[in-house]
């Protein structure tokens, strides 16, 4: 047992840890980053790295697959262990690099161990005491799992942070859950030759907001799946070492109800995450934080309430975006390091993208968020199945939509429903960031043939429904 004191205590050593320590070291050596699992990140180790690189292998099967239709012939032969090989190799390749820079830190400012919170600003990690004068959460979040589940199938449920264990590509799998994750791993898995089933509570898939993109997306790609919409699982069960899963599906405004039952080799949970804050001992500091929605940061400073305590990366929010983590953390270590000076950042222009095919993603505002806000606005609408560049690569299928705003003529946002929407993403990202209007955005080059063809109508169309500025 001993106690020791901090300027600055961290809690994770994730991408939201590690970006908080590279500002806190700037200010101080007296800094101390407590870790209670791996010292990686959970992008490199069972999040974006290796969840591309299986993408990326069915991207390479479909591709191959498909060669007939630009008058190539072949026959593709997927090598169930391979792939996993390959997914594996370079994803602890990544998480290497993560690790080495965690290695690089001094010994005395890394501790194993889970920290509670006493009171604002002493901890107990073990039988160990900390006292600091600022501290900044950034335990991240883990797959939510129902324990039924967990308790009935055993190895053979699988989430996010498990599957890429797997030594070999599976024959058939269920995937529960149709947001990002579900969607992006289950269409990988079915183009590299696993038959999928794929559950969903609601009617559509994926990361858009905008009703009428959300059936698009839904409707193309859900075509290699069994897609089961609608539907709540009512009992999972091991037989003969096969999970089967009971079902019920009731479509909306209809009398006529379904039951079921699907069977594969494993069930892939992909329900969402759970946030760790509720297990740090915040309620020792104020009962109302006992639960995570009590508990928020605020959004420019990350600081939790009037407290030394500041608060980074997915522990507090629903979405675990590596590059939101980092910068997040980036802020509330410069806010700790400085405590109790304290400065407002300006946040990051909203940027998400699902990496299924046809990409989705939402750059600046969605439909969604500006609706909610009553913010008034203007939407105008691309379909591509017709556009140049994406019918040369096959690819002509999906839309995208753009939102502007009447009185300024400023881009709001967008939500793109089309092939390598990541790149457009991030054009129209900066954009909004830069707070550019349609004009702007009107007057630079648009290349012949390339997908942001699409993107130039979209804003032409959006320039006609917006009234003249008042000069």
């Amino acid at each position: 047992m001993s106690q020791h004191s901090y300027d600055v205590v961290i809690i994770g050593a994730g991408t939201a840890g590690q970006s908080a320590y590279n500002q806190v070291v700037k200010q101080t050596s007296n800094v101390l980053v407590v870790n209670a699992g791996p010292w990686d990140t959970t992008c490199a180790r069972v999040g974006c790295m290796p969840s591309k690189l299986l993408i990326e292998a069915a991207k390479y099967a479909q591709a191959s697959q498909h060669a007939s239709e630009f008058g190539i012939a072949n026959q593709t032969r997927i090598d169930a262990k391979a792939v996993m090989q390959r997914v594996q190799h370079l994803r602890d390749y990544f998480t290497g690099h993560a690790q080495a820079v965690v290695d690089q830190w001094p010994a005395e400012h890394k501790k194993q161990g889970k920290a509670h919170f006493i009171d604002a600003t002493t901890l107990k990690v073990g039988e160990d005491t900390i006292y600091t004068k600022a501290s900044i959460i950034a335990t991240g979040s883990i797959p939510r799992v129902d324990p039924q589940w967990q308790q009935a199938l055993k190895h053979k449920l699988l989430t996010s942070d498990t599957i890429f264990n797997l030594p070999a590509l599976p024959k058939s799998m269920i995937v529960v859950g149709s947001g990002a994750i579900g969607i992006e791993l289950a269409q990988a898995l079915a183009r590299l030759g696993v038959e999928v089933t794929l559950m969903g509570k609601g009617n559509n898939i994926g990361g858009l907001s905008n009703p009428d993109l959300r059936k698009l997306a839904t409707a193309l790609l859900t075509r290699e799946l069994n897609y089961i919409d609608n539907s709540s699982i009512e009992q999972v069960y091991l037989e003969a070492d096969q999970v089967v899963l009971h079902y019920h599906r009731s479509l909306p405004g209809q009398l006529n109800q379904h039951s079921g039952q699907a069977k594969a080799e494993y069930l892939l949970a992909a329900i969402g995450r759970e946030s760790s804050l509720n297990t740090l001992g915040l309620d020792n500091i104020d009962a109302r934080y006992q639960g995570i929605k009590g508990a928020v940061q605020h959004p420019l400073t990350m600081q939790l309430d009037n407290l030394p305590i500041f608060i980074a990366g997915d522990v507090s929010t629903t979405q675990a975006l590596q590059h939101e983590a980092a910068n997040a953390g980036r802020i509330a270590g410069i806010n700790a390091a400085h405590y109790p000076e304290i400065k407002p950042f300006e946040p990051y222009t909203g940027l998400s993208i699902v990496f299924s095919q046809p990409q989705m993603a939402t750059a600046g505002q969605s439909h969604q968020a500006l609706t909610r806000a009553n913010t008034p606005f203007a939407c105008a609408e691309v379909s591509y199945r017709t556009q140049g560049r994406a019918t040369i690569q096959d690819k002509n299928e999906g839309a995208l939509q753009l939102y502007g705003c009447p009185q300024s003529h400023k881009l709001l946002g967008a939500e793109l429903l089309v092939n390598d929407a990541e790149h457009l993403a991030h054009l129209l990202a900066w954009s909004i960031q830069q707070g550019l209007t349609i004009e702007q955005l009107l007057a630079m080059p648009f290349y012949h043939p390339v997908l942001e063809e699409g993107l130039r109508t979209a804003l032409v169309r959006l320039r006609a429904q917006l009234p003249e500025l008042a000069p």
